[in-house]
């Protein structure tokens, strides 16, 4: 029973963390704290009654490292707040990790879990496009959902595209709640498209352009009545785009080429990434600690790229460790079936694309991507030999939700 409670608090943190901050209970946190909190709560207490849990992967074992590293960095950090702070969140992303490889532990179970995060992407899609037509701006010209910055939401809603379209591609049972989501998730696409547009993020068009290679390679195996409702659903989606998406936003991604082909100085991001390039000069083995960039920096902004985010902060041991998370990751794509690997492999691009221009280290989506890849890999399957076939509580678990 406790296993069963801690998986729905799981899968409704999933469903939350595209649109965390919508709701913000003081003393407490973002709705997502909250309800990862239930999880983490519920599921620690069903481990302390002596249940069985999964044995941890080597990824968790560099996780664990690196979660340790960043809290090692107290000790030299030039900004002793801030970094106590990150260490905070690096462990509650460490445990939920931690957590959805011990309760997505099946097929189902992570699809699930996909789902969820689709859903929680296309609310907040649907609320860039309410903001719009309410005239509730973000930024000049630019608009968000869930107290989200716009930039942010953007790559939200850029990973969830491929994640969609992989459900859709999903043999779905004969009930009503299977065709419905089915739809919702191909109209996920067009909302996806018309809320990065209204969002004005270069970042997030270009990290979504993966997503469309993974669409049209794929197109062809869904069956006749889908690839027609598909691509009417594209017609149709571009039509009211070009109607609803207001010009200015237009132009603003219309200069994406020229500020990436060395014509601009990416908003400002080419100054920061020299000025973190000094200070990991200053600082290249410890970095000048967690989450303590914006203190030194002459900018008093983050570093606006992951990789050498985690450079500065945490020195060139920090880095190779990050480094080697992802490409463990990156590993397990390639012993998943061809779909698969072929949809993580698009998600691991997306991501590395809207990361190299956001700090997106510390943030739930990142880690949440590759909790699920990893548990891709090792899912109690029939035919997987790494793993023995999951318990009778495990497959009660499951049937919860299933």
């Amino acid at each position: 029973m406790l296993r069963n409670i801690a998986l729905v608090f799981l899968v409704l943190f999933i469903f939350v963390v595209p649109t965390e901050k919508i709701v913000v209970v003081p003393g407490l946190g973002s709705l997502a704290k909250i309800v990862g909190a239930l999880a983490m709560l519920t599921w620690v207490l069903y481990a302390l009654l002596g249940n069985p849990l999964r044995s941890i992967k080597l990824f968790h074992a560099v996780l664990f490292l690196f979660v340790l590293w960043n809290s090692a960095s107290l000790f030299w950090s030039l900004d002793v707040a801030a970094t106590e702070g990150r260490i905070i969140t690096w462990f509650q992303l460490g445990l939920v990790v931690v957590l959805i490889w011990d309760l997505l532990d099946t097929r189902k179970l992570i699809i699930i879990g996909i789902q969820a995060y689709v859903l929680g992407a296309m609310f907040g899609a649907c609320g860039i496009i309410y903001n719009y037509l309410g005239s509730s701006e973000f930024v000049y010209g630019r608009y968000s959902a869930a107290g989200q910055h716009s930039v942010n939401i953007g790559l939200i809603i850029a990973l969830a595209i491929p994640l969609a379209w992989y459900l859709v591609l999903q043999k779905p049972e004969k009930s009503k709640i299977t065709t419905c989501l089915r739809i919702l998730n191909i109209l996920f696409l067009p909302a996806a498209c018309i809320g990065i547009a209204l969002t004005g993020s270069r970042g997030a068009m270009v990290a979504s352009l993966p997503a469309i290679f993974f669409i049209a390679s794929t197109l062809g195996s869904l069956p006749l009545w889908a690839r027609l409702f598909s691509i009417m659903t594209a017609i149709g989606g571009t039509y009211v785009g070009y109607l609803l998406v207001p010009q200015s936003s237009l132009d603003r991604l219309g200069t994406a080429y020229s500020e990436l082909s060395g014509g601009g100085n990416l908003t400002g991001r080419t100054d920061i990434w020299h000025d973190a390039y000094l200070r990991f000069l200053d600082n290249p083995i410890l970095g000048v600690g967690s989450d303590a960039f914006a203190t030194v920096s002459e900018h008093r902004l983050v570093a606006h790229n992951s990789f050498l985010s985690v450079l500065v902060e945490t020195g060139i041991v920090g880095l190779i460790l990050f480094v080697t998370l992802f490409a463990i990751a990156l590993f397990c794509t390639f012993k998943l079936p061809i779909l698969e690997s072929r949809l993580w492999k698009t998600v691991m691009v997306i991501w590395f694309l809207g990361a190299s221009a956001l700090t997106y280290e510390h943030h739930k989506p990142t880690w949440l991507v590759l909790a699920l890849i990893v548990s891709s890999r090792y899912q109690y399957t029939d035919n997987n030999d790494d793993d023995p076939e999951p318990s009778e509580k495990h497959r009660a678990a499951g049937e919860i939700l299933v």
